[in-house]
């Protein structure tokens, strides 16, 4: 019997000093990257979660990226993207985008909410993000962003705005972003 315990404990032991450093998995994203369910998300698994969503990035899954890629290949390439939104929203064709041409754009904008994060922001409950509400969304992300630096993309209103689609808000990004909600 004590070697039967004995064995259990060290395979124990062995199990906990084994996902020592590990990050316990949370949220959506974290149990897809746990490819073995074991609750326990490992750098291999981040790695293929990482690779998978950005394969997921820069595929064709809108109305407007559908629009955007030109070369029909089923994925709009950064190139592509800028050249879509100085098309939409570059109203005097001189190349780049103001901060007038950004509000006039969002003014008038309105995106279907695409998950649970947005969803809180939909104050009239019809299931779509006027700008208004978007706004409020992006302000708080926003807040994210000057505290970290950065932020993953997590919906479909912030991929509006990572012009490089590497599925990240850098510096630079979250400044065009600022400019069109000030």
């Amino acid at each position: 019997m004590r070697i039967l315990l004995l064995a259990l404990l060290a395979f124990a032991l062995s199990t906990a000093c084994a996902h020592a450093g590990q990050k316990p998995t949370a949220g959506k994203r974290m149990q897809h990257a746990d490819r073995n369910d074991d609750g326990v998300v490992t750098a291999p698994e981040m790695k293929k979660e990482k690779q998978w969503e950005h394969v997921q990035r820069s595929t064709v899954n809108q109305p407007w990226e559908e629009r955007a890629d030109t070369d029909h290949d089923g994925r709009v390439e950064p190139v592509e993207a800028r050249a879509y939104r100085l098309q939409v929203i570059d109203v005097n064709k001189d190349g780049s985008i103001s901060v007038e041409e950004r509000r006039a754009y969002y003014g008038s904008w309105k995106r279907v909410v695409s998950n649970d994060a947005e969803r809180k922001y939909d104050a009239n409950g019809n299931g779509s993000l006027e700008w208004p509400e978007a706004r409020e969304y992006l302000k708080d992300r926003l807040t994210i962003i000057n505290t970290d630096g950065k932020a993953i993309v997590d919906s479909d209103i912030e991929r509006e705005f990572d012009d490089n689609r590497d599925g990240v808000i850098d510096g630079v990004e979250a400044a065009q972003l600022k400019e069109a909600l000030d």
